[in-house]
Order: structure tokens, then C-alpha cells, then sequence
């Protein structure tokens, strides 16, 4: 959601903005998904979880002998998932974990693909040329150059990035629609609003999402700067920083999450908790959006670039 408001902002938020936008939301997942292991953890069944590190050892060594089948890293990451959810930890550790273990390096090295492309390309010209009357799919030479210049392309790209590109628009379209649906339902009366919005419930959530992301992430980025651990990426400043630290108050899904586990047997507690979740995002998105709009119009009218 928040990426979907630099979207609207369009050409006026830098790139770098984007990007840091996108790691900042892996890690907070991670941190998110960690609360999630430690906190909401009843018992561990120690056999069930050495199990579950065993399978994750073998998809380590499938990234290092270099195993790119997708097929391989979904059978045993499901495998992966059950042995965790037995052993009493929360099974989205799992998906964590199995995701870290995808390859993220190519098979074939983007010198070695410029090199074989201009071969092939080569190749395909001079059959061209030879026969320009006979269409691609009559002739098998030319129709296999191009299937092994598709093949070559594909394995420069990383496992990581075609899997990723491949679930983007099932999660987008399905998986995030059906988890919103079942968890998101909230019954309000129009003469509940001042009780619930007064309730420390309600006022936690929705602090901790608009004033506490704010203040951390800012924060936290500025200490980096001083301190010369981080940079800002080109064209991004401060400014940039502090209403990211805003937008990221948005992220409802881990907290709608959490917020379930937490109150499970208590409705009324998580109709508030609810309530101050989708309240502070919904602040969040326009203070940020707005915050990020200033900062990108005055660092345009200014015409400077990067700046601390």
C-alpha cells in the first residue's frame, strides 16, 4: 500500500526512495515475523523443530550446488513449513526462512550471456539471410537459435527475481485480497466511536503505527547518517526519510496478524485493536503522502540533489 502512494506521486519521488521503501518493509516483516516466533510461542516440540532444520540444511545445499528448479525448493520448503508448525513455533517463521535459502545469483555470469547472445544472434542472422522466405516455425535450425537465446536469458536472471515476478500478481490479485476479507471485518456503530477510539487499545495501535514508526525510522536513519554507517541513495534527502517513516505506519497485514494472535479469544479487544490498526494507516498514508509531496516539491524548487 504505501509503494501504491509513491506510485501516485509518480515521476516526483525519487527512485532511491522506492527501493529503501521496499528493503525497509522485508525487514520489518522479518522483525514482525521474529515478535511473532518468541512471543506467541506456547511450547516447542524440539524433534519437530531438528527435523525442520534438517530440511532447511538440504535447501541450503541445493543453493550451493547450484539447484534452480523451482519445484525442488517448494516440496521440501512445504516440508519445511509442517515440521515448524508441529514443533509449536508459529509457521510463518517458516516462509522466512525458506525464502532466505532461494538463489540470488544467476547460473550464467552477463559477460558469458553478452558473449553467447552475440554468437547466436550471429547465427540467426546468417540463417536469415540464407533463407529470408522460410518462416521461423518451418525451420527448425532458426527456431532452436531462438529457443537457446530465450534459455540463455533465463538462466542470467536470478531464481530469486523469476520466482518473485511469477507470484507477484497471485498474491496481489488473491492471497492478499483473501487474507484482507478474513481479517479486516469490523462491526461499528456509529455511537461506539467515542468509546472505541478513547480505548488505550485502540490509542496504542494507532500511536505505535503513525508516532512510532515515524520516530524510529527517522531516527534510526538519521543516527545512520551521522554516523557514517548509511547514505542516502541519489536525490533522496532527510525530508525523503521522515515521511517514508510515516508511509510505513501503513503496513496493516503483519499487524492485523499479530493483533489476532494476541486477542484470539478476546473479540472485543481485537475489534479495537482492529479499529486503530486500519485508523493509523489510513492517517499514516495521508500524512506521509503528503509529507513526501512537500519534500520532493521543495527539493525540485530548490534544484539540489542528495543532501544531509
Amino acid at each position: 500500500f504505501a509503494l501504491g502512494v509513491l506510485a501516485l506521486l509518480g515521476s516526483r519521488v525519487p527512485k532511491g526512495l522506492m527501493t529503501f521503501l521496499v528493503a525497509l518493509a522485508i525487514v520489518d516483516d522479518i522483525g514482525a515475523v521474529l515478535v511473532i516466533a518468541i512471543f506467541y510461542t506456547e511450547e516447542v516440540l524440539l524433534n519437530n523443530l531438528a527435523i525442520a532444520g534438517g530440511l532447511l540444511g538440504l535447501l541450503v545445499l541445493f543453493n550451493i550446488l547450484g539447484v534452480q528448479r523451482p519445484s525442488a525448493y517448494f516440496l521440501v520448503g512445504a516440508l519445511v513449513w509442517a515440521a515448524v508448525l508441529e514443533s509449536g513455533v508459529h509457521a510463518t517463521v517458516a516462509g522466512v526462512l525458506v525464502a532466505l535459502t532461494i538463489p540470488a545469483r544467476p547460473k550464467v555470469h552477463p559477460w558469458r550471456f553478452l558473449g553467447k547472445v552475440r554468437d547466436l544472434i550471429v547465427r540467426f542472422e546468417r540463417k536469415e539471410k540464407e533463407s529470408p522466405a522460410t518462416p521461423i516455425l518451418a525451420d527448425q535450425e532458426q527456431h532452436a537459435i531462438a529457443q537457446e537465446i530465450q534459455d540463455t536469458a533465463k538462466l542470467t536472471t536470478t531464481p530469486l527475481q523469476r520466482w518473485e515476478h511469477a507470484l507477484e500478481r497471485p498474491v496481489a490479485l488473491l492471497v492478499l485480497p483473501i487474507f484482507a476479507f478474513a481479517n479486516a471485518g469490523i462491526p461499528f456503530l456509529a455511537a461506539e466511536a467515542t468509546t472505541v477510539f478513547t480505548d488505550p487499545i485502540t490509542l496504542g495501535v494507532l500511536f505505535g503505527l503513525v508516532f512510532g514508526k515515524f520516530i524510529g525510522i527517522t531516527a534510526m536513519g538519521w543516527l545512520a547518517l551521522k554516523s557514517g554507517a548509511g547514505e542516502l541513495p541519489d536525490n533522496v534527502r532527510v525530508g525523503h526519510l521522515a515521511g517514508l517513516g510515516l508511509l510505513a505506519g501503513m503496513g496493516f497485514t503483519m499487524s492485523m496478524f499479530i493483533a489476532g494472535l494476541g486477542f484470539e479469544t478476546l473479540p472485543e479487544e481485537l475489534l479495537r485493536a482492529k479499529t486503530g490498526i486500519l485508523a493509523g494507516s489510513l492517517i499514516a498514508g495521508v500524512t506521509g503522502a503528503t509529507w513526501v509531496w512537500l519534500a520532493s516539491s521543495k527539493n525540485k524548487a530548490s534544484g539540489t540533489g542528495q543532501t544531509t
